[in-house]
């Protein structure tokens, strides 16, 4: 557990730049509107129920935020161009760091 929930805490710091922009009010399950994205928030997703009770909501929240983040990034065009990129960059980390609890990215 100590080893996933600071992955989990910098996935949640990555997507902070974007979260002051972020209405509240939005869904959390709405795509995010670009596949880097889209598929990646789906890969973790279905990674969070391979973890422990107590990291899975630590890590549901991460990714809803995430997603509320990006989704509001996504709406500007000069955010929007970084997110590809982003979300890339996190899915590698990601896949590297939870490869052993045998989540697929």
């Amino acid at each position: 557990m100590k080893k996933i929930a600071p992955f989990a805490f910098a996935a949640a710091l990555m997507a902070v730049p974007f979260l002051a922009m972020a209405p509240a009010a939005q869904a959390a399950e709405e795509p995010v509107g670009v596949a880097e994205c889209d598929t990646f928030l789906q890969n973790y997703e279905a990674c969070v129920g391979k973890m422990p009770g107590a990291q899975r909501d630590q890590v549901s929240g991460a990714i809803s935020q995430m997603r509320t983040a990006w989704r509001q990034a996504a709406g500007n065009a000069q955010s929007r161009a970084a997110l590809p990129q982003q979300c890339t960059m996190m899915a590698q980390q990601m896949k590297q760091q939870l490869a052993a609890q045998g989540c697929n990215f």
